[in-house]
């Protein structure tokens, strides 16, 4: 069981035994008003005055537990999305720390993990995307392009190259991902084609008007011209490099949406759990670490 998972049923454990204990405290004040009602009936014998201060006790009684019930529901549920956020923030926390450890073990033996993780940042900032997932894409883009030969500035470019063309298509990041990865293979292999042509020309056909440039092929004729197999690795990184410088000040633009407002506030919404969760964890996984020698 990981980390989280052992935390989220301490808490629930916890918060469970704090319920029945609520729980048992009302059930005694039920027994406590029915009793007082029997004896208030027997008290009476048949005295309407009696029976109907005994009515109005009950009635009482009732409300009060009524009122203390209402009270634990609340609480119960206060505790319960506590429960929630802080489990997100972990979990956050958690995934952000995996994606900044997976650009340091590719970039460690290139002795480029300082610059990475700039580029990686600068990209975040300037596409207004998630750190852990461009941390996350990055990482299999320079994996799959470093070992081959291309350097880290082309690995950058080739980031911000794709994600200028596909944004000034109007194509969201969860929209252009999946593109982005079949991008990437395509540059690994050391040509475009396929379903990965397909791909780029409905994401980011912004793309392909670059590479035409590149090669002085009709936009029209590049499907063909890729079915041969020509347009290699070396074209797609320059017409990306010239999307990445001509379609700088468009870009600005195309990012002043209200959509992309509300994804300002979800990425700093993330990195505010990042930050709590990064502060609670080390305490989170020492109570963790004593309930694992408790039982």
């Amino acid at each position: 069981m990981d980390v989280v998972s052992r935390v989220e049923v301490a808490l629930e454990t916890t918060k469970a035994v704090g319920s029945a204990k609520k729980f048992e405290r009302a059930m005694d004040g039920v027994a406590g008003a029915t009793r007082d009602v029997n004896g208030r009936l027997g008290d009476a014998k048949g005295k309407f005055a009696g029976a109907g201060n005994a009515a109005s006790a009950a009635s009482g009684g009732f409300g009060k537990l009524a009122g203390s019930l209402t009270k634990a529901a609340a609480a119960y549920f206060t505790v319960s999305q506590a429960i929630q956020a802080t489990n997100k923030a972990i979990n956050e926390s958690i995934s952000r720390a995996s994606s900044v450890r997976s650009l340091e073990l590719l970039s460690s033996q290139y002795g480029e993990t300082a610059k990475l993780q700039e580029a990686a940042t600068s990209s975040a900032n300037r596409f207004g995307l998630s750190l852990t997932q461009v941390n996350k894409d990055l990482a299999s883009t320079y994996a799959r392009l470093r070992p081959v030969g291309v350097g880290l500035e082309d690995i950058e470019s080739v980031f911000n190259g794709f994600n200028t063309a596909a944004r000034l298509s109007g194509a969201s990041a969860s929209e252009s991902a999946g593109a982005f990865r079949q991008l990437a293979q395509a540059l690994g292999s050391g040509v475009l084609r396929g379903d990965e042509f397909n791909s780029i020309a409905e994401q980011a056909p912004g793309l392909l008007i670059a590479i035409s440039k590149e090669t002085g092929q009709a936009v029209g004729a590049l499907r063909e011209y890729a079915a041969d197999g020509k347009i290699t690795a070396d074209i797609v990184i320059r017409a990306l490099k010239r999307i990445e410088t001509e379609g700088a000040e468009s870009l600005t633009k195309a990012l002043n949406t209200p959509a992309q407002k509300l994804v300002d506030l979800q990425n700093a919404t993330e990195n505010l759990n990042v930050a709590f969760g990064d502060l609670i964890l080390p305490a989170v996984i020492g109570l963790v670490e004593k309930l694992t020698i408790a039982t």
